[in-house]
């Protein structure tokens, strides 16, 4: 991170799978990705920042998280025990992948869930091997323009 003028350079730390389509596996070429700048006042805990790829946030509302979106995750003391209904997280799946799902209840059980009503959604995800990352609290759609992400 580097901070000048009250902006902080943040480089792409992973990609998120919204899927489908699924994110690459490889994220080796990380490194290679420019850096972007956010308003350092949208900081919050340990920061990293990650994109999105496939439409499983895509509920074609003002709150969703499109394809391509680049959002900020607050990875400071994430267990599952802190998890809040109704937030975003992100998550380490079975397979390695990073994913972005909403946690809350699905009949009558919590669950992953995509905001896209076609994706289904992910029910024992404790069983299954899903690990929190953190909470995804920020869409940063543009230098200057930063939306909070709010849990419902």
């Amino acid at each position: 991170m580097h901070t000048a003028n009250q902006m902080t350079y943040l480089r792409l730390t992973a990609y998120v799978a919204a899927t489908p389509p699924t994110a690459p596996q490889d994220d080796s070429t990380l490194w290679e990705t420019p850096l972007y700048a956010v308003p350092s006042i949208s900081l919050r805990g340990n920061t990293l920042l990650m994109q999105v790829v496939g439409n499983s946030m895509d509920d074609g509302t003002p709150q969703c998280i499109p394809h391509g979106s680049l959002v900020m995750v607050d990875t400071q003391d994430m267990e599952f025990h802190q998890m809040r209904r109704g937030y975003v997280y992100v998550f380490v799946a079975p397979d390695g992948a990073t994913v972005a799902k909403k946690y809350d209840l699905h009949r009558g059980k919590y669950a992953l869930i995509s905001l896209n009503p076609d994706v289904p959604p992910i029910v024992d995800f404790r069983r299954a091997g899903y690990e929190p990352v953190g909470l995804l609290y920020a869409v940063r759609e543009s230098e200057a323009v930063i939306r909070f992400i709010r849990g419902n």
